[in-house]
Parts: C-alpha cells; sequence; structure tokens
C-alpha cells in the first residue's frame, strides 16, 4: 500500500497530463481532419468525372462496353479514396471523459488494489498497469519497481525531470 501510494499521481500531474494529452489529441485529429477533407474534395472530383461518363454514354460517345469500364475504373478509385477515409477514420470520443475513467484508477491505486483483493486476475492485471516489471521484496520493504509509462512520468515529474510538455511516445505517428 505505501509503494503504491508513494507512485499515485498528484492533482496537479493529472492535471498538467490530461492538459498535455489533450492538446496532442487535438492537434492530431486537427491534421487527421484537414487529410479527410483534402480527400473529400478528391472525391467530388471524381463523382464529377463520373457522372462525366454517363452524359457521354448517353450522348453515344461510349459503346455499353466502354461505358462500363470508364465507370468501373471511376468507382474504383472513388472506393480507393473511400478506403483511406476510413483508414486514416479516427474514432470520435471525448478524449477528456477518456483521460478522467483512467485516472479513477491511477488517481485511487491503492484503493483499486485493495478493492481487487478478490480477484486475483484482475488484481495482477492491474499491477502490470502499474509495474511494468517485476516488484521486488526483502522480507521487510518493497523495492523500486519499473513503473509503466504514466506513473514513471509521474514520478519523473516529482523529481522535477520533466516538463510534462513533450510526451513523445503517447501519441501516434502522423505520416510525412
Amino acid at each position: 500500500m505505501e509503494l503504491l501510494d508513494s507512485v499515485t499521481p498528484s492533482p496537479k500531474y493529472e492535471k498538467l497530463f490530461k492538459a498535455a494529452v489533450i492538446k496532442i489529441w487535438k492537434d492530431n485529429y486537427h491534421k487527421f481532419d484537414l487529410e479527410n477533407a483534402r480527400i473529400r474534395k478528391e472525391i467530388a472530383v471524381l463523382e464529377q468525372e463520373r457522372q462525366k461518363v454517363f452524359e457521354l454514354h448517353r450522348d453515344g460517345k461510349y459503346s455499353d462496353t466502354e461505358f462500363i469500364e470508364q465507370k468501373q475504373l471511376v468507382n474504383d478509385r472513388i472506393n480507393a479514396k473511400r478506403l483511406l477515409i476510413q483508414d486514416k477514420a479516427v474514432e470520435e470520443m471525448d478524449m477528456e471523459e477518456a483521460l478522467s475513467y483512467c485516472f479513477d484508477f491511477v488517481r485511487n491505486t491503492a484503493q483499486t488494489w485493495l478493492e481487487l483483493e478478490r480477484n486475483y486476475s484482475a488484481r495482477l492485471r492491474f499491477q502490470k498497469k502499474v509495474v511494468a516489471g517485476n516488484i521486488m521484496f526483502d522480507g521487510r520493504k518493497f523495492g523500486t519497481p519499473e513503473l509503466t509509462r504514466v506513473y514513471r512520468i509521474n514520478q519523473e515529474y516529482k523529481g522535477k525531470k520533466s516538463s510534462l510538455v513533450a510526451l513523445r511516445g503517447i501519441e501516434p505517428r502522423l505520416p510525412g
């Protein structure tokens, strides 16, 4: 319990951590949104091109075979662009709510540990969320474990090694 209390983040750390993650989230979401807008414009151009294929067929400039081939080519390009949007989709979610849910566990690390007393497998899963490796015990006291990222950044923050500004590694890398 002492170990868990000692690694539990302070309210100030939680506030700074959430602010940093939300900023990164919004920046990345904005980049994805801009890319998707560009792709949607390309889809609109392709849909106009598809309409032109229909008009050319109606005017008798394309045979039925040519029409089907051209329509399929344009449809394939449109579908490829739509797949790009799906691949780049960032699930819309309330990041603040998600972080609050996570910090419900993090801010109450020792209490969560106690509440999991009767569920051994859940307790092990929870332990792995706090400690990256094994916890050493010398018979009297637990040693300093290797902590997972949130707890490790918290310890650095306590020691003033971290400014919680550049949290590399928690945000997805963007192409290009």
